[in-house]
């Protein structure tokens, strides 16, 4: 196959489109199509101008010469020019996470989770794909969009099933650097094993909203002194609390913490969650770091 034919299949999948679909928009066959996409014929020069415009691109994309789309965010002069250039296409992207949740979100009458269904599951036209995931019983689906500094990724699996995304900020990540120190000592309180297991505990229904140190330090097999710094991590500085025992430390306000269960599920899914189909199509350079004054970042 000729760098041609797979750019025009790449974007017919890429735009969610058949081949049918695509025939009668040029006003040709379904077997023009497919031959132009097995290679065994390339279409004229008429026809690679229609396929650039349908397809929203350029020839010299097409022909494989440049990427499919320019970056949209090239040159952005700061945080308002950047959020500026987003806006115009946040319509899209909002409808985009809207249909993910929808999908990944899906709930049976009874009340109960149905199965899950990949947000952007892998092209439904691939039957090389198809016959992969019979074979490997592949048990996820992970498809990471990005869009220079806009990045989405859907993860779908019996372990993890979630979307994420990471917008711009004004603050340019600058506490990766100027916290580091602080934030390295907050990501070892999670080291543990203990804590990660209790953690999953306390997300179970039956756990309690209201509960003492001693409770939570029991179920983790831990010293209370261990395991206060991370439960006053999630929650806050504990309150104290008279029992007939004596005092005691307590935490009255446990709804769960969804924000934690994100950050490892992202965690997760990046680097253990294994035997499962990546899409990365739609995929660009992924540079959320906003140019300082209106160049691009240092070295």
């Amino acid at each position: 196959m000729s760098a041609l034919s797979e750019q025009i299949a790449r974007f017919r999948r890429d735009a969610d489109e058949t081949q049918t679909a695509l025939a009668e928009a040029l006003g040709v066959s379904n077997r023009t199509v497919s031959k132009w996409e097995n290679g065994e014929s390339e279409p004229e020069v008429s026809y690679l101008t229609a396929l650039a415009d349908h397809f929203s691109t350029t020839v010299d994309a097409l022909l494989g010469h440049a990427p499919k789309d320019l970056d949209p965010y090239a040159g952005a002069k700061g945080f308002e020019d950047l959020t500026a250039r987003y806006s115009a296409s946040l319509k899209e992207g909002t409808s985009r996470l809207l249909h993910a949740w929808i999908g990944l979100s899906h709930i049976e009458r009874d009340g109960e989770h149905a199965d899950r269904i990949p947000a952007l599951p892998p092209d439904p036209w691939d039957e090389d794909v198809k016959k992969q995931r019979e074979e490997q019983g592949w048990t996820s689906v992970s498809t990471a969009v990005t869009d220079s500094p806009l990045y989405t990724e859907f993860f779908t699996s019996d372990a993890v099933n979630m979307a994420l995304a990471l917008f711009p900020n004004r603050d340019n990540y600058g506490w990766l650097d100027s916290r580091a120190e602080e934030l390295a000592r907050a990501l070892g309180l999670f080291a543990d094993p203990r804590v990660l297991r209790l953690l999953k505990r306390m997300h179970e229904k039956d756990f309690p909203e209201k509960f003492t140190l001693a409770y939570a330090a029991d179920l983790a097999g831990m010293k209370e002194e261990e395991l206060e710094p991370v439960l006053s991590l999630l929650m806050g500085p504990p309150a104290p609390v008279e029992l007939a025992e004596g005092e005691a430390k307590y935490w009255r306000t446990w709804y769960g913490s969804a924000g934690t269960l994100a950050f490892l599920s992202a965690f997760y899914s990046a680097f253990f969650a294994d035997s499962g189909a990546r899409c990365g199509a739609f995929n660009g350079p992924f540079r959320p770091m906003i140019p300082h004054n209106g160049k691009e970042g240092t070295k």
